[in-house]
């Protein structure tokens, strides 16, 4: 029965988070603020993801009290993602320029020949 109800408010605080909410004014509120929406949400609630929220609510723009908490979790797994790809790019390039280095695995030089 509790995992049901846990269920259930789970999902209504999902439901819930597609509609504008007033954005946190202290920093308690804020850190609460986004607590709940990386933990509801499944994100972990780690200090860069807290970054990565106040920064999003720096760049709204200035007529712009009210967001829906949904917008800032997409926004999170695109910034995941982001980083993702990049350390996924950084260790090809790496790999590549291994293969550059290695003595007599040059394909470059396969081709002039």
């Amino acid at each position: 029965m509790n995992k049901m109800i846990g269920f259930v408010s789970k999902t209504a605080r999902k439901l819930l988070d597609l509609f504008p909410v007033k954005l946190p004014t202290g920093a308690t509120a804020f850190s609460a603020f986004c607590s709940r929406i990386l933990s509801t949400h499944g994100l972990p609630d780690m200090p860069s993801y807290h970054h990565a929220i106040a920064s999003m609510v720096m760049n709204l723009s200035p007529q712009t009290d009210r967001k829906a908490p949904y917008f800032f979790v997409k926004a999170v797994r695109k910034a995941m993602a982001n980083q993702t790809a990049y350390d996924a790019i950084q260790k090809i390039r790496e790999e590549e320029k291994q293969k550059e280095l290695a003595p007599g695995a040059s394909t470059n030089e396969a081709i002039q020949e």
